[in-house]
C-alpha cells in the first residue's frame, strides 16, 4: 500500500551546494535502504536542488529531471510577483542586489535599540549554517 514517509536529515555542514545536499540525502536513502523506492522529489526552483537531483539520479538510477516537481508555493509566489509588479519587480530586485546583505543589515542595525541590536546579531549568526559553525568554533576556542 502506498504511503508517504517524512525522513529527517542530520545537520548539513558547509555550503548548501547541490553536491553537498545530495551527499546528505544519499546518506539517509542508504540508511533506510530506500534507493529503489524513490519517487517524485519536490523542491523550490533553486539550481542547487536541480544539481542535487542530478547527483542522486546517477547514484540511485532514476531520471532526476523527470522526478523533479517544483514547489507550487514557490511557483505561485513568482507568478503573483509578476502579476503585481510586472517588470518593476526585476528592477526592485536589481536595486536590492546593488546593496550587499551587510549594508542592508547595517541600515537596520542603526535604527534599533540595544535589544533590537542583540536580535540582529542573533539573526545574522543563525541566518546561515556556515555562520553557526563559525560561531560554535569561536565558542569552543574561547573555553
Amino acid at each position: 500500500m502506498p504511503r508517504t514517509v517524512l525522513l529527517s536529515f542530520s545537520r548539513q555542514k558547509g555550503r548548501h551546494c547541490g553536491h553537498n545536499i545530495s551527499e546528505a540525502v544519499a546518506e539517509v536513502v542508504r540508511e533506510f535502504d530506500t534507493g529503489d523506492k524513490l519517487g517524485y522529489v519536490v523542491t523550490d526552483n533553486a539550481s542547487n536542488n536541480t544539481t542535487c537531483l542530478k547527483f542522486l539520479s546517477e547514484q540511485f538510477g532514476f531520471i532526476g529531471p523527470e522526478y523533479h516537481v517544483r514547489c507550487t508555493g514557490h511557483v505561485l509566489n513568482i507568478v503573483a510577483k509578476a502579476i503585481a509588479f510586472g517588470s518593476v519587480v526585476d528592477a526592485f530586485d536589481a536595486d536590492l542586489q546593488d546593496l550587499s546583505f551587510e549594508d542592508l543589515e547595517l541600515s537596520k542595525w542603526r535604527k534599533t535599540d540595544p535589544t533590537g541590536k542583540l536580535h540582529h546579531v542573533d539573526k545574522y549568526i543563525t541566518g546561515f549554517p556556515q555562520r553557526i559553525e563559525a560561531f560554535d568554533d569561536i565558542q569552543r576556542k574561547s573555553n
